[in-house]
């Protein structure tokens, strides 16, 4: 999908304003604050420095509101590490469920 849109030079735009939208609707702040409030799963927030759909400062703000959450940042990355670095992501995630996770889990 990404090689379709990247023919069509409006595409990308439209996706990114029609995705902020549809956030903008099902994220409203104090609902979204409740929903993580009640979330009991330990939880690894990845996020790329380079996601033109989610901002950075939403990844910290969220990962903020619990510290029992962990966020881990990768560099010169978009909005789906899974895909672009999968070699760092699998590592993250290994190490987040043998270390923090594997506590939270546990605890």
């Amino acid at each position: 999908m990404a090689r379709e849109r990247q023919a069509m030079p409006w595409a990308q735009a439209a996706f990114l304003a029609a995705a902020r939208s549809i956030m903008g609707v099902l994220a409203r702040r104090r609902r979204l604050h409740a929903l993580i409030a009640e979330i009991e799963a330990p939880t690894l927030i990845i996020q790329g420095t380079e996601d033109r759909l989610v901002p950075l400062a939403a990844s910290r703000a969220t990962a903020a509101l619990r510290r029992d959450w962990s966020l881990a940042v990768f560099d010169g990355v978009g909005h789906v590490p899974q895909l672009e670095a999968l070699e760092r992501f699998v590592e993250t995630v290994v190490a987040w469920l043998e270390g923090r996770g594997r506590a939270a889990i546990a605890g």
